[in-house]
């Protein structure tokens, strides 16, 4: 059994902004609730459905007011009303091109 590791609740003011692009300018390209975050691991997200979005694929997701970070898509569950849920693991700071 993979052990979870311990995740809290957000910021209620805050939410996250995407970037699909994994290198070069952070340019928004969606926005998406955040279900819970493990500081320097991961979070998990609550967007509308997108094709870009599946397991394995590496973005650029901005938590809050904090700078981005490069992130892979580690699992997603298809959720009611066209919406997506998804675990992301946090792999380097945006502006570090070594993950």
């Amino acid at each position: 059994m993979i052990e979870r590791a311990l995740r809290f609740p957000p910021n209620p003011s805050d939410h996250a902004i995407l970037c699909f692009q994994p290198e070069g300018d952070f340019t928004p390209d969606g926005q998406a609730l955040i279900v819970d975050e493990t500081p320097g691991a991961g979070c998990g997200l609550v967007l509308f459905d997108h094709a870009k979005v599946v397991v394995g694929s590496q973005l650029r997701v901005q938590i809050g007011y904090r700078d981005p970070v490069k992130a892979e898509v580690v699992w997603t569950r298809v959720l009611p009303q066209n919406l997506l849920q998804v675990g992301m693991k946090f792999l380097a700071s945006a502006g570090n091109a070594s993950p």
